[in-house]
């Protein structure tokens, strides 16, 4: 068995595979530049990759802070807001001067 067939295929794929890598970086893409090595033959995929132009980056947003236990703390504008409640009792749930009906006298 020669190893000369294989070879030749390897080198064509390999070939193709770093064309295709090359497009990534340029306005035609991965995907589409592999597939215009395939049809081309990788000298022309190449070519026309190198004639695209760059591709334009997008300016980069500064990250949001990752918020941890978002979902169990309140948000700081609603604490600022809220006010203090006291807590309700059974003497101040009554209103004042009636009596509640258990008292014996």
């Amino acid at each position: 068995m020669e190893i000369g067939p294989f070879l030749h295929v390897g080198l064509v794929i390999l070939t193709i595979l770093v064309v295709a890598l090359a497009g990534s970086t340029r306005r035609l893409g991965f995907g589409l530049t592999l597939l215009l090595s395939i049809v081309l033959t990788p000298i022309g995929g190449f070519i026309v990759t190198m004639l695209s132009g760059a591709r334009q980056r997008k300016p980069k947003r500064k990250p949001k802070p990752k918020r941890r236990w978002s979902w169990f703390r309140r948000a700081p504008a609603a604490e600022a807001n809220q006010t203090q409640r006291e807590p309700i009792t059974n003497q101040a749930a009554a209103p004042p001067n009636q009596t509640t009906g258990l008292e014996v006298g």
